[in-house]
């Protein structure tokens, strides 16, 4: 069901503070060769037998000799490095996450748990959760603007690129791996309520917020709609993403 609401609201009075791009950060270095292999037989070693350790050093050594093919392979490396902001990133997105398998629930989709609510009644929840969604959309307006503080290791900043993608993303189950849709002027939500799922605009035409009372009577719209539980489809997300 899809509940569209035409109102208008002030832009959010949230302080804005400067935004860092990707491009002014350094690019992702490429390990040396040798420094590669040394840290990979390190790594194995707890794991394999000691005649087993010598034979990879040996392969190692092979491996890692002046015109072989790890030295082929490093410069395909440093070439793409010289290309990309990042040469990892897309070889790590799609090996580490698309292409894996498990269901994302648990083992790869974050999730949010927040601090258990005490609410005298229904109003005082729909009321909470209006104000949760007011909030959500002020920090994806900062996001939108690039107006986000970067996060901070130390004294250096971190690449903040990933935030964009954080909302208006949907990950679709696709063999053998799965496929990013990212929407970045979608203007609704979903909203999930006795396993009924609707489509909730929150945004107006011209990109203002609804307010608060609005976005409540929204939700309690919705919960009159659902006065019975349906097919849990989202459970499908929990399942192998082959099978689905």
């Amino acid at each position: 069901m899809h509940l569209c609401f035409k109102f208008s609201r002030s832009q959010s009075s949230l302080r804005l503070v400067r935004n860092l791009s990707s491009a002014q950060l350094p690019h992702l270095p490429v390990p040396a060769l040798q420094d590669t292999l040394k840290k990979c037989l390190r790594t194995i070693q707890p794991l394999v037998t000691e005649e087993q350790l010598k034979q990879t050093d040996s392969t190692f050594k092979k491996f890692g000799e002046l015109g072989g093919l790890g030295a082929k392979l490093q410069d395909l490396l440093l070439n793409r490095a010289e290309k990309e902001e990042n040469w990892l990133a897309e070889w790590w997105l799609n090996t580490a996450y698309l292409e894996f398998r498990s269901p994302v629930v648990v083992y790869s989709s974050p999730g949010l748990v927040m601090p258990q609510q005490e609410f005298e009644s229904a109003e005082d929840q729909l009321h909470f959760a209006a104000q949760l969604i007011l909030a959500v959309l002020d920090f994806k307006s900062l996001i939108d603007r690039e107006q986000l503080k970067p996060e901070m290791m130390g004294k250096d900043p971190l690449d903040m690129a990933q935030y964009k993608k954080v909302f208006g993303t949907c990950r679709l189950p696709r063999i053998p791996r799965d496929e990013l849709v990212y929407h970045p002027t979608s203007k609704h939500i979903i909203v999930m309520h006795r396993n009924n799922i609707f489509q909730l605009n929150v945004l107006a035409e011209d990109g203002s917020l609804y307010s608060e009372s609005q976005l409540f009577s929204a939700l309690g719209l919705i919960t009159d709609l659902t006065e019975q539980e349906v097919t849990p489809v989202g459970l499908l997300t929990s399942d192998s993403r082959d099978s689905w």
